[in-house]
């Protein structure tokens, strides 16, 4: 959206943390460059005659009617992920039926909500390069422009909006000033969480099977379409990270197999911030690049209000979505849940979201968050090192120090000394 020659500064030298510094400071003074202007008829080279039949060559035939049935596979019917076409031409249309008082113009109020057709759905194409987010930028203004903001002034929809394709920025501007660092597992902040690994846990939560029925059906939409609406991905991220306790990478590699949107900036910059690992900011920012969180004086969960997930990991020092918080909030009527878990639909209303073990399904894997801590890695390492070295004089206190020479037989002593005052401290 923005152009690295217009921040002003070198990204391998700088970035604005967090992203609140960014949004207020750099978004307020660089302005976004229009779209370049596309190319007229006759202004390209010609297409390079292919033969499709070269035993070099594997060719897709124009006339094919999609990329997968020319890779030798069978269409699933009845998807919501067949909604994306691709194409420039399929983009800006749904950029147009977004741009609707319908759409664009209550934004803010379902941007939370979980089903696919309560968001813009013009990811994909953005992520593949069909759409600019430059030509997203400048038409939400234009609708701006004429429609004007809500009558109800607690809501700006389109500023709403253009805050995520900020973020959306940010993330690539972060990968570029950390590098490789960002798929470490301790991240750019050098944070030691435990993280975990379990094949069957991890194959769980993978298929849907987890015995949370928002998290299983959240990740059983993303199975079946490739997509899964925002709020749905801090939530199986969330369940994953702080109620599991495995390896926040799991879950982006995932991501990233699945995801008709994915790019690697956003996928991997935001799950390793809901990991807390993205950057250590001290206790000023404690939710790392997300900076304090939200402010007091919202209802949590009232019209697009994004729930209260900080109050929820305030003691625990991270930004946790409650799964069952949050399906109380996002699915009253459990219609997402009983849409992707058929198995539960038989259920009477209101039996579901329980915050607990459901009639019928699985066990839960997991209720409540852990807490993971903050310690950096340099000290986890030193306190390996002194417990290593602490097990060491042990058993040196225990077994006598050997010693060759008779006439330092006092040196055993000295050293169960100095074991004595390790173990002591």
């Amino acid at each position: 959206l923005r152009h690295r020659d217009d921040l002003g500064f070198d990204l391998k030298e700088w970035l604005p943390l967090p992203f609140g510094k960014f949004y207020h400071e750099t978004c307020n003074q660089v302005h976004p460059r229009r779209e370049l202007r596309a190319p007229g008829h006759g202004e390209l080279p010609p297409v390079p005659k292919i033969d499709a039949n070269a035993a070099e060559i594997l060719a897709v035939r124009p006339e094919t009617s999609s990329i997968l049935e020319a890779m030798g596979f069978k269409e699933r019917a009845e998807s919501t992920g067949d909604f994306w076409k691709g194409g420039e031409e399929q983009a800006l249309e749904q950029l147009e039926r977004y741009c609707s008082k319908s759409g664009l113009g209550s934004y803010q109020q379902t941007r939370n909500q979980l089903h696919v057709h309560c968001t813009s759905r013009l990811s994909p194409w953005m992520a593949i390069g069909c759409l600019s987010p430059r030509t997203v930028f400048w038409r939400a203004e234009r609708f701006e422009r004429e429609n004007g903001k809500d009558e109800d002034r607690r809501f700006d929809h389109v500023q709403k909006f253009i805050f995520q394709l900020c973020w959306r920025d940010y993330f690539r501007f972060y990968c570029a000033h950390f590098g490789r660092m960002v798929f470490f597992p301790s991240g750019p902040a050098k944070r030691w969480r435990p993280w975990k690994r379990n094949a069957e846990v991890e194959q769980r939560w993978k298929e849907g099977r987890t015995g949370v029925p928002l998290v299983d059906a959240l990740m059983r939409e993303l199975l079946e379409t490739g997509f899964m609406a925002n709020r749905g991905r801090y939530i199986v991220a969330s369940y994953l990270v702080f109620y599991l306790n495995i390896d926040w990478r799991v879950g982006a590699d995932w991501f990233e197999s699945l995801l008709l949107d994915h790019d690697v900036c956003s996928n991997y910059g935001e799950w390793a911030s809901m990991a807390n690992v993205a950057v250590d900011l001290g206790e000023k920012y404690p939710l790392g690049l997300k900076g304090r969180g939200p402010t007091g004086g919202r209802k949590p969960g009232a019209k697009g209000g994004g729930g209260d997930p900080w109050a929820k990991g305030v003691d625990l020092g991270d930004a946790i979505f409650d799964p069952f918080e949050q399906a109380r909030h996002y699915d009253r009527d459990e219609s997402y849940v009983r849409r992707w878990l058929p198995e539960l639909s038989v259920l009477p209303t209101g039996s579901i979201h329980t915050g607990g073990a459901v009639k019928s399904y699985l066990p839960p894997l997991a209720t409540e968050a852990a807490k993971l801590g903050r310690q950096k890695l340099r000290q986890q390492k030193v306190a390996e090192k002194w417990k290593a070295d602490t097990r060491q004089l042990c058993h040196i206190a225990a077994a006598g120090y050997p010693t060759k020479r008779a006439d330092r037989s006092d040196r055993p002593r000295r050293w169960q000394a100095k074991a004595s005052r390790l173990i002591g401290a």
